[in-house]
């Protein structure tokens, strides 16, 4: 991951909607964009989260999940590991909900819609439901 990664997948994601602002609640991070890079697409804004935070970035929860079932192996490739991440991420992708239960945080998006009218809360687009290229040509390579 760098910052061109970085750069890449905030423009896809404001892609995925182009009227829409987006948020994204982001730890500091050194390969993450800040708010107010020029690299940062036109309607897309970072708020960094306090340094050392873990607890507030729900990610790091769901990452420890899946570093359980891929840590501490030899995997001879990127291709490697990326199959063996693949179930787990599958598993976030088919129950969004148990994802919520596991490390949502309901007070989270009560923050983030506090300044919204109540008619328009915050709700997600279904972005995250297109799945990326290198996810349609893993899941392919994935044994029935």
């Amino acid at each position: 991951m760098n910052l061109g990664c970085d750069a890449l997948h905030l423009k896809e994601l404001a892609a995925s909607d182009p009227e829409a602002v987006r948020v994204v609640i982001r730890d500091n991070a050194g390969f993450h964009l800040r708010d107010g890079d020029p690299r940062l697409p036109e309607r897309v804004r970072i708020v960094a989260l306090p340094p050392h935070s873990p607890e507030l970035n729900p990610c790091e929860q769901a990452w420890d999940m899946i570093k359980e079932e891929v840590s501490n192996q030899c995997h001879r490739s990127t291709d490697k590991l990326r199959d063996a991440l693949l179930p787990g991420l599958q598993r976030f992708r088919q129950d969004a909900q148990a994802v919520l239960r596991w490390v949502g945080r309901p007070w989270l998006q009560d923050q983030a819609n506090a300044s919204c009218p109540r008619q328009n809360p915050i709700e997600s687009s279904g972005w995250y439901r297109r799945p990326p290229e290198w996810w349609i040509e893993a899941s392919s390579r994935q044994k029935p």
